[in-house]
């Protein structure tokens, strides 16, 4: 079994957006798998995301971690990103080629 987490290292914000003040506009990510072996798998990237809607702005300090990974799992498909951890997992687990010296030089 698999387990995973989001991590938010970054947030890019505009001062000013439509008369609203710190903007988030983008947000950078990771999510990172990891299986019952301790073996982990992570896709990392970042997110625009779209103007804010003035009825429902959240004020910057107001903000938490759980409302961004809401708005980045509206805006990305998690089920390309798990895929793409499961298979990194799988290549280290069981592994189809590696890099070694040449018969020569040994």
């Amino acid at each position: 079994m698999i387990t995973y987490k989001w991590t938010i290292p970054a947030v890019e914000k505009q001062f000013i957006l439509k008369g609203l003040a710190d903007v988030i506009t983008e947000v950078h990510w990771r999510y990172i798998g990891k299986d019952e072996n301790g073996i982990t798998g992570q896709v990392y990237g970042s997110q625009k995301l779209n103007e804010p809607n003035y009825e429902s702005f959240t004020p910057y300090s107001e903000i938490s971690e759980e409302e961004v990974i809401k708005w980045l799992e509206s805006n990305i498909d998690v089920e390309d990103i798990k895929k793409s951890v499961i298979s990194q997992i799988e290549s280290i687990t069981n592994p189809s080629k590696e890099t070694s010296s040449p018969p020569w030089s040994v």
